[in-house]
C-alpha cells in the first residue's frame, strides 16, 4: 500500500511538471517564435490562400513558364516572385515572413516546361521545424503542386476568354461569318471547363484541405 501511494504521488508529480513544461513550450512557440504566423503563411503561400498574390504571380509568370524548363533560372523567377509579393496584399506581411518565401526548381524531365518545374518554397528553421518537420514540409509542397496545376488551368481558361473577347471586339465573326459558330462553341466549352475547375478547386480547398 505504501509503494502504491508513493507511485501515485510520483505520477501526480510527473503530470504537474509535464503540464507546466508543455504550457511553457507552447508559449515559447506561439509567442516568441510565432508558430501561428508561420502556419498562416504556409496557408497563404504554399496552399495558395492569398488570392491577389496568386493572381499577380500568375499574371507575371504565366508567359515565362510556358518556356522550356531548361530556360528557367531561379534568380529570374525569384525577382518575379518579389514583384508579386510587393504588388499584392502580401506586402503587409512581416519582413521575417516574406523573406522565407522563395522559389524552388524541381528536376526537369525531357519535354517539361517551366510549369512542371516551378514551385514555391517556405523555409523553416529551429525550433519551428520541430512542429513543421521535413515530412510535413514535403506534404505542403505536394499540395502546392496539385493546387498550382489547378491554378494553371484557371489561368489558361482566363487567357482563352480574353482572346475570345479580343476576337469579339475585332468583329471577326462579322468579317468571317463561318467562324461565328466555331467561336460560340469554343466559348461554351470554355465556360463548362471553368465551371468544373472552379468547383473542383473550391471542393479541394474548403472540403479536403
Amino acid at each position: 500500500a505504501l509503494e502504491a501511494g508513493r507511485g501515485a504521488e510520483l505520477q501526480s508529480l510527473v503530470e504537474r511538471v509535464a503540464t507546466v513544461t508543455n504550457a511553457r513550450l507552447l508559449s515559447l512557440l506561439t509567442q516568441e517564435h510565432e508558430l501561428m504566423g508561420h502556419l498562416r503563411a504556409l496557408k497563404k503561400f504554399m496552399l495558395l490562400g492569398q488570392g491577389d498574390f496568386v493572381t499577380c504571380l500568375m499574371d507575371t509568370l504565366g508567359s515565362e513558364l510556358c518556356s522550356p524548363a531548361r530556360d528557367m533560372y531561379r534568380h529570374n523567377l525569384s525577382g518575379v516572385l518579389e514583384l508579386a509579393l510587393r504588388s499584392s496584399n502580401a506586402q503587409f506581411e512581416p519582413p521575417h515572413i516574406l523573406e522565407r518565401v522563395g522559389v524552388r526548381l524541381l528536376e526537369a524531365s525531357a519535354g517539361d516546361s517551366g510549369w512542371e518545374v516551378f514551385s514555391l518554397d517556405y523555409s523553416i528553421d529551429m525550433p519551428i521545424v520541430a512542429v513543421i518537420h521535413p515530412v510535413a514540409s514535403a506534404k505542403y509542397r505536394r499540395l502546392f503542386h496539385l493546387l498550382w496545376r489547378l491554378k494553371r488551368v484557371e489561368w489558361s481558361l482566363s487567357l482563352a476568354w480574353r482572346q475570345n473577347m479580343t476576337a469579339a471586339r475585332a468583329r471577326l465573326a462579322s468579317a468571317l461569318p463561318r467562324l461565328s459558330q466555331t467561336l460560340h462553341h469554343c466559348n461554351v466549352v470554355r465556360n463548362e471547363m471553368w465551371h468544373l475547375i472552379s468547383n473542383l478547386s473550391s471542393f479541394i480547398f474548403f472540403e479536403v484541405l
